[in-house]
């Protein structure tokens, strides 16, 4: 017998129809389960190859445990090994390499000199399960793989079109040549390389009769202090196992106390700031009592005083009341872009209601199911958008753009239109709710109280310590929660408003005239906006104006070649730049990075920072715990930001407005659907979506939401495809393809 008769094994099995199905299907759709980037080293120095031996009362208990299984310790090992895998890579559907043991199945076998080992992708799906369920598991799919182990990885790997499955392993020792090798060695022992190998991360385990267990392992891409984590995990795991094998081992966390303490509290060391005011007009107010001549907004030509525009909002305001509405009700507004938007705002918020925004860039069919979805106490329009909604029930309060400056100066000087007064209005009312895309293909409703946006509004003064000598650029159209930062925080501290005009929509020279001829001193841009803007940077057009000071950018990714762009192009360092992030159930942004010129740029990727005042992040895996430093997760967001919910969708509410395991009893959490991960530095990097929803110009899109508009505009029984793709020229901004005939 000699290593020949493996290899015709081998060639056995490359011939074999059963060992090519078999591995085909057992790999289908397998993901890679990728371990975290490697963190800075803090001490080049420090030891390698992390190797520690399991307490003899651990073992005994593992051993009988085993044994009432009737499984070898392998196959508890590995489970084992398939767990912390798990938690380092963030995934529940795991593939590692199995060093796996070919030698010839005859008698004496064992005592052939050579190597016989293959490394075998080994594939678990991990549910939610006892920890002796997931053992037995394990070892009836190890039975399963070891009948194709003669299959040689080499050809796996090539039809993979040489992609690797696995960057991790597992390996068993437990051979006779070993132990006078190892008769004398103690936990220190297991430094020694017994199986060398090129992958990021090997595991090995060794037993030997009348000895203990010992784990060792060598992370050839991770960091020293990376590596003694993951040996802490697997030692967490198999005490575990041992203390209480009838436990989920879903419901645990293998987490050191230090680890812990970094995810929930250093992490999460946010101020924590009292509202100065407990209404999102009320600030507003204020200025307008205290500075009624002061400019408040600038639009195409006309600036209006705050006293002029909180006299007028007032005058609606009062109307509004007659009209019977209440805290609570919902009041929808459909008006093109102009001050008479921002007046309906703040009269709607005065008189206690909640107000809609409808964008008349919308298609109809959109804008009729969000009114029928809301039913409104009063819908508010402009003159020429009136016949685009059938007269009803709901009281319409109609206002013509051609009457807004005599509005105006009359309004200023009514005394009958004083500021209402609604003593049982307060934090917990709503104050708008913003239609956005949803999994269902049909918009649902975020529901947004005052108390959530005051938090907002005030931590938006703080990061970007705005005054009353700004001039901020408003921009977003008032059904992005975009515009909140935009209006709000400015009305708060004295600044100015100054409105796009309709036809500015590109960074182009003559948008950068405008605003220069405007002075505005803050930009809060669409992501994509920001990064076609740089992309005309690049070429020398559209440089940054003298007066701009900061640049916020926020609702898509920030990519890291852009803000390269920013720097080469010669943006001045003076002008800040802020990368925030949030979705609207958590009140427009929840986490803000501020990037320092002076620390260069990000190595990687651009982190989207840290929480804002009185919110916390918590990044979890598939099974609920905390993910690891480095460990891609789910982001979910909890604090006073956290939305009421959708508008009645009680079942999505539920599913996605959840109670966090790590606050008070009172403490929810919105699971936004992306991934993320922190860093050592405790801050948040942004990675994708867990599902298939894509951003375009800051919108979301669901893919599935398309589908009942292309049935309904084309034949039936055709059946289409859909694509969401970058155009590489129009620098990162996206479009959807045409559909195609599948």
């Amino acid at each position: 017998m000699t290593p020949r008769h493996t290899i015709a094994q081998e060639r056995q099995a490359l011939r074999s129809e059963a060992h090519r199905a078999f591995w085909a299907g057992y790999l289908a759709d397998c993901e890679f389960a990728a371990l975290p980037p490697a963190e800075p080293e803090v001490d080049p120095e420090a030891p390698r190859n992390e190797a520690v031996e399991l307490s003899e009362g651990v073992c005994a208990q593992l051993r009988a445990l085993a044994s009432d299984l009737g499984v070898p310790m392998r196959s508890l090992l590995l489970a084992a090994h398939l767990r912390m895998v798990a938690t380092l890579s963030g995934a529940e559907d795991v593939t590692t390499g199995l060093v796996a043991n070919v030698r010839p199945e005859v008698t004496h076998g064992d005592q052939v000199l050579g190597l016989f080992l293959n490394t075998l992708p080994f594939r678990q799906k991990l549910l939610d399960m006892s920890w002796k369920a997931l053992i037995r598991q394990t070892h009836d799919n190890e039975i399963g793989v070891m009948a194709y182990r003669h299959y040689p990885y080499f050809q796996l790997y090539v039809d993979h079109h040489r992609k690797p499955f696995y960057e991790t392993t597992f390996n068993y020792i437990n051979f006779h040549v070993y132990e006078g090798l190892h008769a004398d060695i103690k936990a220190e022992g297991f430094r020694g390389d017994i199986e060398l190998t090129n992958n990021a991360l090997a595991v090995d385990c060794f037993q030997r009769p009348n000895q203990g267990i010992g784990i060792k392992i060598d992370a050839r891409s991770l960091s020293a202090s990376q590596e003694r984590r993951a040996l802490g995990y697997f030692v967490a795991i198999l005490e575990a196992m041992a203390r209480n094998p009838e436990a989920s081992h879903a419901g645990q966390s293998f987490l050191s106390d230090a680890e812990r303490h970094d995810l929930l509290e250093r992490f999460n060391a946010t101020p924590s700031v009292p509202a100065v005011h407990p209404l999102i007009h009320r600030g507003f107010e204020v200025r307008a009592a205290t500075h009624p001549d002061d400019v408040a907004v600038i639009h195409e030509g006309l600036a209006l005083t705050y006293g002029q525009v909180n006299a007028s909002a007032n005058r609606l305001a009062h109307q509004l009341l007659q009209l019977g509405v209440r805290p609570d009700d919902q009041v929808a507004i459909c008006m093109a872009r102009c001050p008479d938007q921002l007046v309906a705002l703040l009269g709607i918020l005065k008189a206690g209601a909640a107000y809609v925004p409808m964008d008349p860039q919308h298609p109809q069919d959109r804008l009729n199911y969000m009114l029928q979805d809301c039913d409104p106490a009063v819908l508010i329009v402009q003159q020429s958008m009136r016949a685009r909604f059938e007269a009803g029930a709901t009281p319409v309060i109609t206002i013509d753009p051609a009457e807004s400056v005599d509005r105006f100066i009359q309004a200023s000087v009514d005394p009958a239109a004083g500021n209402p007064q609604i003593p049982e209005l307060g934090a917990s009312h709503l104050a708008y709710v913003i239609y956005t895309s949803g999994s269902t293909g049909m918009p649902k409703g975020v529901l947004v109280e005052h108390g959530n946006a005051v938090n907002l509004i005030e931590a938006h003064i703080r990061t970007c310590e705005l005054s009353e000598a700004d001039r901020v650029l408003q921009l977003a159209s008032f059904g992005f929660d975009n515009s909140i930062t935009e209006i709000f925080p400015t009305l708060q501290v004295g600044g100015q408003i100054v409105m796009r005009p309709a036809e500015l929509l590109v960074p182009d020279h003559e948008f950068m005239a405008f605003l220069a001829r405007h002075g505005v001193t803050v930009a809060d841009l669409p992501t994509s906006f920001w990064h076609l803007w740089t992309g005309e940077m690049r070429l020398g057009r559209s440089m940054p104006w003298e007066t701009l000071r900061l640049v916020i950018v926020g609702g898509e990714k920030a990519e890291l070649r852009h803000l390269e762009a920013w720097s080469a192009a010669g943006a001045p360092q003076s002008i800040r730049w802020i990368n925030t992030y949030g979705p609207t159930e958590a009140t427009v942004y929840a986490t803000v990075f501020a990037w320092d010129p002076d620390q260069g740029l990000p190595t990687s990727e651009i982190p989207i920072g840290h929480p804002v005042e009185n919110s916390v992040v918590r990044i979890l895996d598939g099974f609920g715990q905390l993910s690891p430093v480095g460990v891609v997760g789910e982001i979910h967001l909890g604090g006073v930001q956290v939305a009421r919910g959708y508008h009645e969708r009680p079942e999505l509410t539920q599913s996605r407005f959840i109670a966090d395991p790590y606050g008070d009893a009172s403490s929810r959490l919105y699971r936004t659907g992306d991934l993320g991960r922190w860093t050592s530095a405790g801050l948040v990097e942004y990675v994708g979506r867990n599902d298939f929803q894509v951003k375009i110009r800051g919108h979301r899109i669901e893919m599935g939401k398309s589908r009942p508009a292309w049935r309904h505009a084309t034949p039936s029984g055709r059946r289409w495809s859909w694509l969401a793709r970058k155009r590489v020229a129009t620098s990162g901004w996206w479009r959807m393809s045409p559909p195609r005939r599948a």
